[in-house]
């Protein structure tokens, strides 16, 4: 049976919680939180899927890669930029969290996969509103 569901992420440098970032709605069947580690390595391929849902950017230049986070505090040295040259093990986790949410009619009739929106709406009539 579908859900509707608001998605979340969260990023940990070490132990440390960085952000949490909220990245949108999704009509699905079953979706669980699960975490990714982030290296050097699958940074830009993991970038270049999941950016938009990141709350920081990755610059590459002649000494490697960095990190730059959005919400840069001074006084918060786990938000300093991560230079690829100065931690050659990236310690980054994202921590992907699905939560189920009960919304209006009018929610659904505006999501913007229009055959998932009918097919929610008809498995709801058919065995009625559950929580």
């Amino acid at each position: 049976m579908l859900k509707y569901y608001s998605i979340y992420t969260v990023i940990f440098r070490g132990t440390q919680k960085i952000a949490t970032c909220f990245v949108g709605h999704k009509i699905a069947e079953d979706l669980q939180n699960h975490t990714d580690t982030l290296t050097w390595d699958n940074l830009p391929d993991y970038y270049m899927k999941n950016g938009i849902a990141l709350p920081f950017n990755y610059w590459i230049s002649r000494k490697g890669m960095r990190i730059s986070f959005f919400d840069f505090a001074i006084r918060k040295k786990a938000t300093w930029d991560i230079r690829q040259w100065k931690y050659p093990e990236l310690d980054l986790r994202v921590e992907w969290h699905y939560v189920p949410v009960d919304v209006s009619i009018e929610t659904i009739l505006q999501y913007h996969d229009a055959e998932k929106a009918i097919q929610y709406l008809n498995e709801r009539k058919d065995k009625g509103v559950e929580k």
